[in-house]
């Protein structure tokens, strides 16, 4: 017997154990290995179990062991050489009450006696005595004391109803006795007993069987206590993860187990059950992550797939299988209570990191796009961009961006999408900027949905006195029936959402703040590196805010993390830089912090005290108190072409309309000359305004003046990608 125990493929999988031994264990019984056998010392394989080192991460594969040894026909209550039972075993080296509590729950007598008659509560330690006392006295006792109330609190425990002492089962013991409570629990519970243990011991066919004839609950909750460490009321869904049993899970699944039922954690917050599975998909297999994602009722829960989405980022999922949730094209557009993407929630959980590590997470959902634009799929783009979504400077991993990808595959209402789009966004924002401050000729000269669908005649509902706007949007044909992404028409926003609404427009700047950050933290390492013409490509690719916003919205974002960029220019002595962010408008109303005292002086006096001088005159002009030079008389041959200022730099593109139209619009005549451009001279279609201001000559320029000036103009450069 001995040595056909230690030979055995059981033990040698319980001797080296791992993930895969409870799939070994099932394999090895289903090709005729005997689960009952013993060693010269009495041992049995349950015996062999609790000699495991058992961690927090092999916990539930030795648990799932248990079931399905004793499903299998182990005798749990067989006693080793020393008279000890498993249940001795398990308390003397003083598992996990989680071990403790399976090997109870199978039916072990909870108090069962050693042949010195030591009694197993008495040797058993503070958490493993809490499980013995819920499981007294056992099934089989209580029964027999013809205890119906701790019958039904053992039957709610999962306790295995399908024991048998000297060839009699409980039920006939029951029937034997004659209480008719107890025979009614235990004939209502059977059937969906079985189902459970079959489910723990991973035995799908029993599963599938019981199942076609007698449809038992797919959600039975487990209400006895483990420790602390446990969630409570546990799903049997929850614990078919835990043991791993992950294709009895799926069983569970695919036929309506309940994914939103709410669970509560050990800290006793309330989680949906697949949220609380998410949190553990780091170790999870794929297959089954893809049955959870793809059977979740949104309609059962309050959460998104957005928010969904962002638990499987922070969870470290593959980014492959997360893409299920992708198939929701609204998902990367909508906005959390904060107002933030997905997207933008994961930037700001690590923008304090490493470029390289902000690149590379932010992959987990910049891939999808990326592949949206390989695919072609225009109709996501636009649907995106109406929804809001604005991040399409991107760059795939292999460094392409995602107008480089377009090209590639000749995708042409793609690159066409690409190159309107920054246009697109900056009117759209104009319209509504409008409406709240009630311009009524900007509203004349713009007419689009905003990022919610909402059009102009929504905002205007919404406005005190805002009549005259409603009027002139009515008589320009707006629709009084058009419905944003709620599902509200113009009319629902009357002026007693005022508050509520157009001053949330006016202070909130939904995934600003996270473009503002990450154009700050470039614009920073551009000064550090004294690199002018990385300063201007990032300020010349900004077409939704403006560079004074950044300091303007990240005032309260942190304090002296933000440094203003002009005390930058000062620190590190960037006069050109300095005297470039001046003349694009950055405000010069800045004290700087100097000294240990961070003592506050003008900027201007730093300016000079450190010589900065192009940033100084630049500062003298902004405050009209700059003397140009008087120029020395020159010749009547220079006349003609007299000196001019250099011409802040333009976009040459022609702007185009920021309608819905210019999104669906098909790919024009000047595709077939892109796909022949390199990837480096594409450019979005963006127009920039003027950096600097230039005062108007009063005078008619000539002709000559016209051409000089247009030969002055500095050509466009090739656009960097910018991550956000």
């Amino acid at each position: 017997m001995n040595s056909e125990f230690k030979s055995s493929k059981i033990f040698k999988a319980i001797k080296d154990f791992n993930s895969g031994t409870p799939n070994l264990i099932t394999e090895y019984i289903y090709d005729g290995e005997d689960p009952c056998l013993k060693n010269e010392y009495g041992d049995t394989f349950l015996h062999s179990l609790c000699d495991v080192e058992i961690t927090e991460d092999n916990l539930g594969e030795v648990v799932s062991c248990i079931y399905r040894l004793i499903y299998a026909g182990c005798d749990l209550n067989c006693r080793d050489a020393d008279g000890n039972t498993v249940v001795h075993v398990a308390v003397m080296n003083e598992v996990h009450p989680r071990i403790t509590h399976a090997l109870l729950r199978c039916g072990v007598d909870p108090f069962s006696i050693h042949e010195e008659s030591r009694n197993v509560k008495n040797i058993a330690n503070g958490r493993t005595k809490k499980v013995l006392k819920q499981f007294h006295p056992g099934i089989w006792k209580a029964v027999s004391k013809e205890n119906a109330d701790k019958v039904t609190e053992l039957v709610s425990y999962w306790s295995n109803l399908n024991i048998v002492h000297d060839d009699v089962s409980l039920l006939e013991l029951a029937e034997q006795i004659g209480n008719p409570k107890i025979i009614h629990i235990l004939s209502r519970s059977k059937h969906s007993n079985e189902f459970i243990f079959a489910a723990l011991a991973n035995d799908v066919r029993r599963m599938r069987e019981l199942y076609k004839h007698y449809k038992p609950d797919l959600n039975p909750k487990d209400i006895s206590s483990i420790g602390e460490s446990d969630i409570r009321e546990r799903p049997l869904l929850y614990e078919l993860v835990f043991l791993g049993n992950y294709e009895a899970a799926k069983f569970l699944i695919k036929r309506g187990a309940d994914l939103c039922i709410e669970v509560t954690t050990p800290d006793w917050t309330k989680l949906p059950l697949f949220a609380y599975i998410l949190h553990q998909s780091e170790n999870l297999p794929s297959n089954f992550l893809r049955s959870v994602l793809e059977n979740i009722d949104f309609s059962k829960t309050s959460l998104t797939t957005s928010d969904i989405l962002y638990e499987c980022w922070k969870s470290n999922m593959d980014p492959e299988v997360a893409s299920i949730l992708l198939e929701d094209d609204r998902c990367l557009a909508h906005r959390d209570e904060l107002g933030y993407t997905v997207r933008e929630r994961i930037f700001l959980e690590i923008h304090n990191q490493e470029r390289e590590i902000i690149e590379k997470n932010l992959q987990f959902i910049d891939r999808h796009i990326c592949k949206m634009a390989k695919n072609g799929e225009l109709e996501k783009f636009q649907g995106m961009a109406l929804d809001g979504y604005e991040h399409f400077s991107i760059k795939h991993e292999n460094g392409k961006s995602l107008m480089s990808i377009a090209k590639k595959y000749e995708r042409d209402g793609v690159l066409k999408f690409l190159m309107d789009f920054p246009d697109f966004w900056r009117k759209s924002n104009k319209l509504h900027k409008a409406i709240v401050s009630g311009d009524i000729k900007a509203v004349k000269e713009l007419s689009d949905e905003d990022t919610n669908f909402r059009t102009a005649l929504h905002y205007a509902q919404a406005l005190k006195g805002g009549e005259n706007i409603i009027n002139e949007l009515l008589n320009r044909d707006c629709d009084e029936m058009e419905m944003d992404i709620n599902g509200l028409k113009p009319d629902h926003y009357t002026t007693h959402h005022f508050d509520s609404f157009i001053e949330t427009e006016k202070e909130t700047k939904y995934g600003l703040e996270t473009n503002l950050i990450y154009t700050y933290r470039l614009l920073r390492e551009a000064i550090e590196s004294d690199c002018l013409q990385d300063v201007q490509e990032i300020i010349d690719k900004q077409f939704d805010f403006e560079l004074n916003e950044i300091h303007v919205y990240l005032d309260d974002k942190g304090g002296s993390t933000y440094t203003n960029l002009l005390e930058l220019c000062v620190e590190y002595n960037r006069d050109a830089i300095g005297e470039f962010l001046i003349n694009n408008q950055l405000d010069i109303y800045v004290p700087y912090r100097s000294g240990a005292k961070s003592e506050v002086v003008p900027l201007l006096s730093k300016c000079k005290e450190k010589s900065l001088v192009a940033m100084e005159v630049a500062i003298l002009k902004k405050l009209g108190k700059y003397n140009e030079p008087k120029a020395e008389p020159v010749a009547d041959t220079n006349e003609e072409s007299p000196k001019k200022e250099p011409k802040a730099q333009t976009s040459t593109s022609q702007s185009r309309p920021s309608s819905r139209n210019s999104l669906e619009s098909g790919p024009s005549d000047e595709l077939e000359r892109l796909r022949q451009t390199p990837d480096s001279s594409i450019k979005p279609t963006i127009n920039h305004q003027p950096q600097q201001k230039i005062e108007e000559d009063k005078n008619e320029k000539t002709d000559k003046e016209h051409e000089n000036e247009k030969n002055c103009q500095t050509p466009p450069r090739s656009s960097s990608c910018i991550l956000l």
